[in-house]
């Protein structure tokens, strides 16, 4: 699958935008001079702009492969198992986000320190990295499957260029270059797509042409089809809960914003996004599966499709767009992997008199370590090209979710959960996931009269159920039986009795690092991309593929500089302020 399928005006396209990302990172780079605007911005993020980072964040161009296949196979259940998202999302706006805010930390992790001891802090921080970084390194392969299938390069040498490019500009730029270049590839993902749903529509010949030409249509649109049950979107659900609220990645959108009243803002912003996305990424592909009947693989099905349909340069647009998912996760992962690197780990164990720049210089460092392990992870997964990518990131999660992320939500919200509970919960639920593994892996497979299908979903789907269940009985029976010390009581209290204040309330330190306006940049990449387009437009073919290229440019200009004005009339930063001193805050920093 790697003939080369792309124009040179598809890949000029695709160079074009790296090439732009590429310089957001040197944009920002002036701006990064503490450790505080490398990995929040400062708390100086609107809502608005969080809100589509998180939302970026939470898929990549796995989701067009692992989903894709999903749909290409099943149908419509692939949206039923990416909607499990809206009531997590919900309840992340209404309870849990703000609670995040409040927390006031640099990393996911630090305030486990304050909550509990020292030694839950670096417990949480080192066994957080090995699931993060294996699901990483699926969602790159999944990069190097589009970039391999367009280009026509091999497979490995895709996934490596697309890996330098992402730990470059998220190297260079910290946050403010991964929020801000999450809201391009935002902007270009959806016009990608709402030219690509009316093309399908099209080249099928509408509903009718879909209902004739698709076998068992009916099932194929049914909310759940086998082996996809409502057993699995349970299951699926409660990882999907878990994880949007206690991602290491997700979260960081929530405390970078300015207030708790953000914080629920963006909650409720990437709810609406996950109703009306799903839908629109995935209807072009159930109406072209018809023209698709003899895919080999059907893994690449949404690469192929694009292909089929889209004019000159659009295809590599919509490559873009896929890139763009991607590239929106792994360098929000990258840069809040090197967050609790840097301030958990490398500060907390080896440095803590280190300054500001020292730290800052170390935080890039490490986003290109961790980048280069991702990467490695990659390649590996390239070695088993025949397992369902759902299955794998499935598989992850119903080991490492529960014991990575329960724990930490209960020390965030609950103020009768002890250490000795958090750490009982983490260590059964975490032996739980590894016997239901091997179980799985080992031993069921050799059990006369199951079924493969049984064996990879149904069981994966109980072993998530069982996981969840024993962290949750675990944390709550060894609490109940645990006796606190006097001190212990004292730092909850004292915890939760600061995290009750709003955050100006609390007294937090702001920066005062002068941030420009992101309609500043963010309206200059967009012109960039219409004038791009615009250069492709000379070489279309087809009066109709001049049309919705121009038409596509025309859009990119007038919201990028619709933008660009914006951003010129604020381009005067304010001062936001300084509460407190800055390195009695770096020393001082929790709640």
């Amino acid at each position: 699958m790697t003939s080369g399928h792309l124009f040179p005006a598809d890949m000029a396209i695709i160079i074009g935008y790296f090439v732009l990302m590429i310089s957001m990172g040197l944009y920002f780079r002036k701006f990064m001079t503490q450790v505080k605007d490398y990995f929040t911005a400062s708390n100086q993020v609107p809502w608005w702009l969080a809100g589509v980072s998180y939302y970026m964040s939470s898929f990549s161009a796995l989701t067009f492969v692992m989903y894709a296949e999903i749909t290409y196979l099943y149908g419509w259940v692939a949206v039923t198992l990416w909607w499990v998202g809206i009531p997590a999302c919900l309840i992340a706006a209404w309870w849990i986000g703000p609670r995040w805010r409040r927390v006031c930390v640099l990393s996911p992790v630090e305030f486990l320190e304050h909550r509990f001891n020292p030694s839950m802090r670096q417990l949480f921080a080192w066994t957080g990295f090995p699931m993060r970084l294996a699901e990483d390194g699926v969602r790159l392969y999944s990069i190097g499957v589009f970039i391999s299938f367009g280009f026509g390069l091999p497979l490995r040498w895709a996934i490596v260029a697309c890996a330098v490019v992402i730990v470059l500009y998220s190297y260079l730029g910290g946050l403010w270059a991964v929020v801000v270049n999450d809201f391009v590839q935002f902007s270009v993902l959806f016009l990608a797509l709402l030219v690509l749903l009316p093309m399908a529509w099209w080249r099928v010949g509408g509903w009718g042409g879909f209902i004739q030409h698709t076998p068992n249509p009916h099932q194929y649109l049914a909310l759940t089809n086998p082996p996809y049950t409502w057993l699995y979107v349970a299951a699926a659900g409660i990882i999907t809960l878990l994880t949007y609220n206690a991602s290491w990645a997700l979260v960081q959108r929530f405390y970078c914003v300015r207030d708790e009243t953000e914080a629920r803002k963006v909650g409720y912003l990437v709810a609406f996004l996950n109703f009306i996305g799903p839908p629109l990424f995935f209807l072009p592909l159930l109406l072209a599966r018809p023209l698709l009947a003899h895919l080999q693989m059907a893994r690449y099905s949404y690469a192929a499709m694009a292909m089929k349909l889209l004019p000159l340069g659009m295809g590599g647009l919509f490559i873009t767009a896929m890139l763009a998912s991607s590239m929106s996760c792994l360098s929000g992962d990258f840069n809040v992997l090197a967050s609790v690197a840097t301030t958990d780990i490398y500060e907390r164990l080896f440095n803590r008199s280190a300054q500001q720049r020292h730290l800052l210089m170390v935080g890039k460092i490490l986003t290109a370590t961790i980048g280069a392990t991702v990467l490695g992870v990659a390649l590996w997964v390239t070695f088993y090209p025949q397992t369902p990518l759902f299955s794998i990131m499935m598989g992850y999660s119903g080991v490492g979710v529960a014991p990575m992320m329960m724990p930490l939500l209960g020390g965030l919200l609950f103020p009768g959960l002890t250490y000795r509970g958090a750490l009982a919960g983490f260590f059964a639920s975490l032996l739980s996931g590894f016997s239901m593994l091997l179980l799985q892996v080992y031993y069921l497979p050799k059990v006369p009269g199951l079924s493969h299908t049984w064996i990879t979903f149904n069981f994966q789907a109980y072993s998530i159920f069982v996981n969840t269940a024993v962290c949750a009985l675990a944390m709550v029976a060894y609490s109940l039986l645990d006796k606190r010390r006097p001190d212990e009581e004292s730092k909850a209290a004292d915890f939760f009795a600061k995290r009750a204040l709003p955050v100006e309330a609390a007294g937090e330190f702001q920066s005062t690092t002068k941030m420009p306006s992101p309609f500043y940049i963010v309206g200059l990449v967009l012109m960039g991309m219409g004038v791009l387009l615009m250069g492709v437009g000379v070489v279309q073919p087809t009066r109709l593929g001049l049309t919705i290229v121009l038409i596509a440019a025309l859009v990119f200009l007038l919201v990028g500089g619709f933008l660009y004005r914006v951003g010129r009339k604020s381009s005067q930063p304010t001062d936001s302020g300084v509460v407190g001193n800055e390195e009695d805050v770096v020393k001082n920093r929790h709640v």
